[in-house]
């Protein structure tokens, strides 16, 4: 793990470069940081996990070549993605599992991906104002029992669904 964030911390951390780790940033328990103009890469998991019940916001940041996901967010997290680029993962550009109700806005996903946002389980995220491009599944995917609410995103070019919701 490059920067583990947990318990009740609240750090800012700004302009911060990790590279080769399985997880990038790790931020769990209710910590709440305050991430900006970071860029992470070549993670063997995740460029950022964010679960447990933590909040805080990340900030134009770069998150790259991560093989399961750009962002993976789970339990009750409830964090906020802003002004973020995702590009060139093997999985998911933005993943969100568990009970997540984060808020992603003003993001873009690009490059390799398979789907650029996808929501499942009982996550209830707010994604607003993003950019998709060329997702080699699904620009956007809802499934399981995921609800949320989704304004104003622009999705380009993908090969199967621009939005797909299935079971």
């Amino acid at each position: 793990i490059g920067i583990e964030i947990g318990e009740d911390s609240a750090p800012v951390i700004d302009q911060c470069t990790i590279a080769s780790c399985t997880c990038g940033i790790l931020v769990h328990g209710y910590a709440a940081p305050t991430i900006t103009s970071c860029t992470a890469v070549n993670c063997h998991e995740a460029c950022i996990k964010v679960t447990g019940n933590c909040s805080g916001v990340v900030s134009q940041c770069t998150f790259k070549d991560c093989a399961e996901a750009g962002v993976v967010a789970g339990g009750h997290a409830h964090t906020t993605f802003k002004h973020t680029t995702v590009c060139d993962t093997k999985g998911c550009g933005f993943l969100l599992v568990g009970k997540t109700t984060i808020i992603i806005e003003d993001c873009t996903v690009e490059g390799q991906h398979v789907n650029g946002i996808q929501a499942g389980d009982d996550s209830d995220p707010i994604v607003r104002r993003n950019k998709v491009n060329k997702s080699q599944g699904s620009g956007l995917v809802l499934h399981d029992r995921a609800k949320g609410t989704y304004m104003q995103n622009e999705i380009n070019d993908s090969k199967l669904a621009g939005v797909g919701v299935r079971d």
